[in-house]
């Protein structure tokens, strides 16, 4: 996969998870309809402008448009439910971390 379709992926990922039409991105980033489209299909490429207003109008950070893991926006009681387990992973010690982790994996599979 090339940059520009890494881009163009995690941006359709981010507009998808935000229910958005290419329109309604287009509009809060500034940019022609066809624009974006193009964009996430990997047929164009941005400059560091154009990548800085899409990743504010998605409300990402810039370097998450690259990553191999698409940018996700929980949902709100999601990132209440990940804050709370954060404030207990941090209470833990790591004889503890390490179990929980045995069992985090157990459920994964």
């Amino acid at each position: 996969m090339t940059l520009k379709e890494l881009l163009g992926s995690n941006v359709r990922a981010a507009r998808n998870a935000r229910g958005w039409s290419q329109a309604l991105l287009a509009e809060k980033a500034g940019m022609a309809v066809n624009s974006v489209g193009r964009m996430e299909r990997g047929e164009m490429g941005l400059s560091f402008k154009r990548i800085d207003a899409v990743a504010n109008a998605l409300d990402v950070e810039p370097a998450a448009l690259f990553a191999v893991e698409p940018p996700v926006t929980p949902t709100p009681e999601k990132a209440r439910l990940l804050h709370r387990i954060q404030v207990l992973l941090h209470r833990m010690s790591e004889e503890e971390l390490l179990r929980l982790m045995r069992v985090v994996k157990a459920v994964e599979t």
